[in-house]
């Protein structure tokens, strides 16, 4: 494989998170949809300025908003990859049995083909969160790739005790915590059985398996961010993976109850931006190739 770059950005709208930290709709009008009306255009902005296609996992059920439904048109229109994320992106998904996790993912598909012309040949697990019948079921719907392995033990473990916290706050999380055993997925793309995994990238051990996350790069600067950059420049591939909110701003997106919670959310947008933007240029100036995760599950034998 040469050597290939992907971005991805989940459109989890701001009720997920809501649903994560366990709190009620306590939002500023408008806000419960930033991700769609205020995030999507801010990334497609970026990425052609650089010049990027990227993937973006979405959500079947928000393309019941029409509003939504012509964002995701225009994400295709960009040329960027649309892929799965599931119907209604329940964090126990993996909980599931097949036949009930099967019309989940189908009727995703079916949603997501109707909006854009195509069904995508990629999904995440919400979470992240893998389990062996969920595995099956995304062979069975027949996805060329899963882009669902986390193997990061330092997300691992700050996922672990933020949910421990918000239960002693006295708050009931919907997240689920996952088994230890991700921690031993391979850090390249690879193929299981008729899938090819494509896993978020983490750095290495002496680095505390920091991943390679929007949120991280948001949450830190430019020397924090040019150390994690280098720390994976061995990989013959890199995958940068976001979330739409890792381009809200909680001031101009009336954020400001959920940034109590949400520490990404305490910095600006010009700041978010800025980081994002050098990690890119980091890699596309390193010879990267940049390349959606479809392109790169062609390239895994």
């Amino acid at each position: 494989m040469d050597r290939t770059f992907s971005v991805s950005v989940d459109l989890d709208e701001i009720r997920c998170y809501l649903s994560i930290h366990g709190l009620g709709n306590d939002l500023a009008a408008g806000a419960a949809d930033a991700v769609y009306d205020r995030c999507i255009s801010r990334f497609l902005d970026l990425f052609s300025e650089l010049g990027v296609s990227a993937t973006f996992f979405v959500i079947g059920s928000d393309l019941e908003r029409p509003e939504n439904r012509a964002w995701v048109q225009a994400i295709h229109n960009a040329g960027h990859e649309v892929a799965n994320h599931s119907y209604g992106h329940a964090y126990d998904l993996s909980q599931w049995d097949e036949d009930r996790i099967l019309g989940d993912l189908q009727r995703a598909q079916d949603a997501i083909h109707r909006c854009v012309g195509e069904a995508p040949v990629g999904f995440r697990a919400p979470g992240y969160t893998l389990s062996p019948t969920l595995k099956s079921a995304i062979a069975e719907v027949g996805f060329a790739y899963s882009s669902s392995a986390f193997p990061s033990p330092a997300y691992y473990g700050a996922k672990a005790l933020a949910l421990a916290w918000i239960r002693a706050r006295g708050r009931q999380s919907h997240s689920v915590l996952g088994t230890p055993r991700v921690l031993a997925s391979p850090a390249e793309p690879h193929r299981h059985g008729s899938v090819v995994e494509i896993p978020m990238t983490v750095g290495p051990r002496w680095l505390g398996g920091v991943p390679l996350i929007g949120t991280t790069v948001v949450l830190g600067n430019k020397h924090s961010n040019r150390l994690l950059c280098r720390s994976v420049m061995g990989r013959s591939h890199v995958h940068l993976e976001c979330h739409g909110i890792d381009l809200a701003d909680a001031k101009q997106d009336g954020l400001q109850a959920l940034a109590k919670h949400q520490p990404d959310l305490r910095r600006t947008l010009d700041h978010k931006r800025q980081q994002l933007d050098r990690s890119i240029r980091f890699f596309l100036g390193q010879g990267y190739r940049p390349a959606t995760l479809a392109s790169v599950a062609q390239l895994v034998g």
